[in-house]
């Protein structure tokens, strides 16, 4: 570090003197070299050299400036009719929770056409400390963008751009244009939450709405669904360049005593005001309050420039994780309650009838249990009812072994899956009828619209049935349903391997034609080959498999699963990840593992990672709270873009990605990944009800609890065990691991577990759950236990979930009589089977934790 610093500090000298006859800046392997020419001063050069030899000479550099400026606050969205691919207007009418939001994407701000542009080259420049520092007189005020090194990070520049007003009015600063990339040198484009991809497009709904592409107008994406505050270009010559905000401009979500999530004060875009393809930031936006300046008001803000041969998710990364310093966010986290006894109190509130909204009706002349769903539903009279991750009742049911869950609710939720799928005979049998009961009407309903998906197919009959039958193999009723479902996937499967986005109820008729099926559908013949075993769903699978990443995961294009927000890009995509993972797991084809993680780091940009958590008092519902426990970091979304959910409520709670992350970071050693997963899940508590512990679904709930939702416990539920799962996996990297079952459907890519013995240090054993297996911990400490049966062996698996090492004094409880009856021994095992000694008196102990650590104790019956 010395000795760079000595050769910037001889580099700047030479620099500065020169700076009026040749001004340019080195930065590592970058130099920015400038000239002036009878519009100002040009930039003339950005030269790469690369690590292996060689320099680039980046084609069209530029310099040029922009300020936008209005005389008064610029006019709000005027009716605009936009067609999609089909020729229809867009959106349908029947989709009444986005019209309003819609109405706002048109909105002149930003679609970049509000104000006037004033774009210019500098026309003096001059040395300070430093800094290079380029400046030009307008009608409308001074601006000034002062140039220096980073001097943390090689081939970046921090660029501080400056407006002093002579004019009364509204202003927007641009970030300077660095150098162009034409459409035809476009390699991948990305505005971290609202678009990416490889081309530009001139269909606007599918890229500011569906994110499939970068749109061809230079719209400015605001900052509430801003996930990292970069915008980043790579082109054919195999250079990277990303433009960030620095903190300190953009909103705080909850500044004080409630939210102000959508007080958007900065933007990024893809292009410059005129529509060139250059990285641009704008600060403030020309219809923020902040805007408006008089004669003599200032206006600034700083921006960091990249330049490199590294690809754009190394550069999404670095804004993340060294200008917003995600990793310290860990440190701050605090727990009141572990995510262990989170698992059994959402047991208990899903468990009580009166608190999980409990109902039990007669349909087909079976009775049938499901929950209340008060949330949206067409046709609904408050009667809608739905049932939830399938998977994780079974599976909580095996390993907690509780009477309720196995002889009350299990038998009920099978009979509403029978009801809720077309039998034989229907013309789209193994279909559904629904994703939501009425009981009122005797009615099965979807979300929104009189329609079938074949997704809603993979979702509700594979993959729930496709849990059931791993706990209940011999379910021959199942069997033949989850047959029926798989059939008619391959039925209305496209010769090319892909599906229709969805079918009027003929099961013919396709609806929906603007989208694409950027989905998992494919997943489901994969869940029906493990389950029955025939070939022919396998090679359909990969069919599907193979045309989706073709045409959706190479281009980063994917389709949402949510009707009543017309299939938004969601949750669906970390699925597609999760899917191809299974894919690749089955046929050893390195292509999908590739593919997944490529997906994986796509749906990195569904994370929040600014603004930088810190323990400032916030006040939540009268009670005070440290900024850091209401972050919105590290969670993600449940829609984005411009017509999400996370315009106006923010992140969700339900973090299943988590497990997937995880398993990603094992598979890749990056440990970004982890980084992530821990951000979402640890530290929440601010957002658990107080009573039940049930977390919000929405960040702007707070903690208001699952509400209309209560069916959300059971994702909860899921979510967790299948992140406890993943992080014993990683942390003994492959030492100890169960076998994973399917994930759940529509809300991520959570799986299931316990179904299958696993492996702990190379012995067989079975996971189970037990409250209190150990007492005495702190809320920092989360447990699993497993049995080998055959040698009366148990094994305690704790996890330190905190950036920091502790001592943790705990008493084993012991599991079952038999064992507590006889004399026993302890073992401590680390993460990689390291027998580490420790005292061990009537169950007590006493063990250090390191931070991030896992510790085994294995106790074996003489």
């Amino acid at each position: 570090m010395e000795k760079r610093s000595v050769f910037v500090l001889i580099y700047l000298i030479a620099c500065l003197v020169s700076c009026t006859t040749d001004p340019s800046l080195q930065n590592g392997p970058v130099r920015l070299s400038w000239e002036e020419s009878s519009s100002g001063w040009k930039i003339s050069e950005v030269l790469f050299s690369k690590p292996s030899g060689g320099k680039v000479a980046v084609n069209a550099p530029s310099g040029m400036m922009t300020v936008l400026f209005s005389p008064d606050l610029p006019a709000g969205p005027v009716d605009t009719v936009i067609y999609n691919n089909q020729g229809k207007p867009f959106p349908d009418k029947e989709f009444t929770y986005i019209q309003s939001s819609w109405r706002q994407v048109l909105d002149p701000v930003r679609l970049n056409t509000a104000g006037t542009a004033f774009s210019f080259f500098p026309e003096n420049v001059r040395s300070e400390g430093n800094a290079l520092v380029f400046s030009r007189e307008l009608e409308i005020g001074r601006v000034e963008a002062a140039w220096e090194i980073d001097r943390d990070r090689e081939g970046a520049f921090i660029v501080t751009i400056s407006l002093e007003a002579s004019q009364p009015g509204y202003y927007s600063l641009a970030s300077p244009d660095l150098f162009y990339t034409e459409p035809d040198e476009l390699a991948w484009g990305i505005v971290p939450g609202h678009y990416q991809g490889r081309q530009i497009t001139d269909d606007l709904p599918s890229s500011l709405v569906y994110a499939q592409g970068l749109p061809a107008i230079p719209y400015i994406a605001r900052e509430n669904t801003l996930t990292t505050l970069t915008s980043i270009l790579s082109n054919r010559q195999g250079v990277s360049y990303s433009v960030s905000v620095l903190p300190g401009y953009g909103r705080d979500p909850w500044a004080t005593d409630q939210s102000t999530h959508l007080d958007t004060r900065l933007g990024l875009s893809h292009m410059n005001r005129n529509g060139r393809l250059t990285p641009t930031a704008y600060y403030p936006l020309l219809n923020h309050s902040s805007a408006k300046l008089a004669p003599g008001d200032r206006v600034s803000f700083t921006c960091k420039y990249t330049v490199t041969d590294q690809d754009w998710f190394s550069l999404l990364k670095q804004t993340a994780t060294q200008d917003y310093q995600l990793e310290n966010f860990l440190s701050l986290k605090e727990s009141s309650l572990s995510l262990t006894h989170r698992i059994f109190n959402l047991l208990d509130y899903s468990l009580d009838d009166e608190t999980s909204m409990w109902n039990e009706m007669q349909s087909g002349g079976m009775k049938i249990g499901a929950q209340s769903y008060l949330g949206g539903v067409e046709s609904s009279s408050g009667d809608a009812t739905k049932n939830s991750d399938i998977g994780a009742m079974w599976m909580m049911a095996n390993l907690t072994n509780l009477t309720d869950l196995k002889t009350k609710r299990l038998p009920l939720i099978r009979n509403f899956k029978l009801q809720q799928i077309e039998g034989e005979g229907s013309k789209i049998s193994g279909a559904i009828k629904g994703q939501y009961y009425l009981s009122k009407s005797d009615k099965w309903v979807e979300e929104w619209g009189d329609h079938t998906e074949p997704i809603a197919l993979t979702y509700y009959n594979m993959l729930d049935l496709g849990n059931i039958l791993l706990f209940d193999p011999h379910d021959e009723e199942l069997r033949e349903v989850l047959s029926l479902g798989a059939e008619r996937l391959l039925n209305w499967q496209k010769s090319d391997g892909s599906w229709a986005a969805g079918y009027l109820k003929d099961g013919k008729t396709e609806v929906y034609q603007d989208l694409k099926d950027y989905r998992p559908t494919f997943y489901g013949l994969l869940v029906a080959y493990r389950i029955l075993g025939d070939q022919r769903y396998l090679e359909a699978a990969i069919k599907g498999a193979n045309w989706l990443l073709e045409e959706g995961v190479q281009n980063g294009y994917f389709t949402g699963v949510c009707g009543d927000t017309r299939f938004v890009n969601d949750f669906a995509t970390a699925q597609v990840a999760q899917a191809l993972l299974d894919l690749w797991e089955i046929t050893g084809n390195e292509t999908y593992k590739e593919a997944a993680v490529f997906t994986a780091r796509i749906y990195t940009s569904s994370i929040y990672t600014h603004p930088i958590p810190d323990k400032r008092s916030k006040v939540v519902n009268g009670r005070e709270v440290p900024d850091w426990a209401i972050s919105q970091v590290g969670l993600g979304f449940e829609h984005g873009g411009n017509l999400g959910s996370a315009t106006g409520r923010g992140p969700i709670l339900l973090a299943s990605h988590a497990g997937l992350f995880l398993r990603v970071s094992q598979l890749t050693g990056d440990p970004y990944f982890a980084m992530l997963a821990r951000t979402a899940i640890w530290g929440r508590d601010a957002f658990l009800h107080p009573e039940n512990k049930v977390a919000s679904y929405y960040w702007a709930s707070m903690n208001a609890g699952a509400g209309k939702f209560p069916h959300h416990a059971w994702w909860q539920i899921g979510m967790l065990t299948d992140y406890l799962v993943a992080e014993v996996a990683y942390r003994s990297a492959g030492a100890l691991s169960f076998p994973m079952g399917f994930f759940t459907p529509k809300v991520g890519p959570h799986k299931t577990v316990g179904f299958q013995k696993g492996e702990i240090f190379g012995k067989s054993a079975s996971l189970f759950f037990q409250k209190e297996l150990v007492s005495g911990s702190s809320p920092y400490l989360d447990y699993l236990g497993a049995r080998a049966e055959e040698e009366e062996v148990y094994y305690i698996i704790l996890l330190n979930n905190s950036a920091h090492g502790r001592t943790e004094q705990l008493k084993v409880n012991l599991p079952h009589e038999s064992v507590k009856s006889k004399p026993f021994s302890l073992r401590n095992y680390d993460a990689t089977g390291k027998s580490i000694d420790i005292p061990f008196n009537h169950g007590e102990v006493e063990i250090d934790f390191p931070p991030y650590s896992m510790r085994v104790l294995e106790i074996s019956g003489h």
